[in-house]
């Protein structure tokens, strides 16, 4: 490996703080007004951005979920409807036993990051793997939880 390598795995790349939590909430509902007033985005668009800012957001902050309207709670779906699949069907009882020893094991050799430990009880850690637009928006969003 090279010295590249390490440095990469040793620190995480970006660190957002979130001083008030309780900001969140008023940014997700500040953004939904600004996504309804967009004609050009369509509305199925709109209610993924409603679900992703009320409910996908707060779980990376270990923050409440906000409640979803009723039209937005259970949208019509097809690949809800759809008959399970035969594979999922032969993944029986037996794979879990199996992946439940394995998982005992991974947690006795897995340890927390340097980076990852706070001495403040109000701190949480998230790691969260996403591509650029991820990066910008998660940045956009706590500079705006910031101000």
């Amino acid at each position: 490996k090279s010295v590249l390598d390490d440095a990469v795995q040793i620190c995480p790349h970006m660190t957002l703080p979130y001083k008030d939590k309780s900001v969140l909430d008023d940014a997700a509902n500040l953004l939904i007004h600004h996504v309804k007033r967009q004609t050009s985005i369509h509305k199925e668009d709109k209610q993924r951005i409603k679900h992703m800012l009320r409910q996908l957001l707060p779980d990376f902050f270990h923050h409440p979920r906000q409640e979803l309207s009723e039209d937005e709670r259970d949208p019509p779906d097809d690949k809800r409807s759809s008959p399970s699949s035969p594979n999922d069907i032969d993944a029986g009882p037996n794979k879990h036993v199996s992946d439940d020893k394995s998982k005992e094991e991974d947690n006795e050799e897995i340890r927390l990051p340097t980076h990852a430990l706070s001495t403040h009880p109000d701190e949480e850690y998230t790691l969260f793997f996403g591509n650029g637009n991820w990066y910008l928006f998660l940045r956009l969003h706590q500079i705006l939880c910031d101000r």
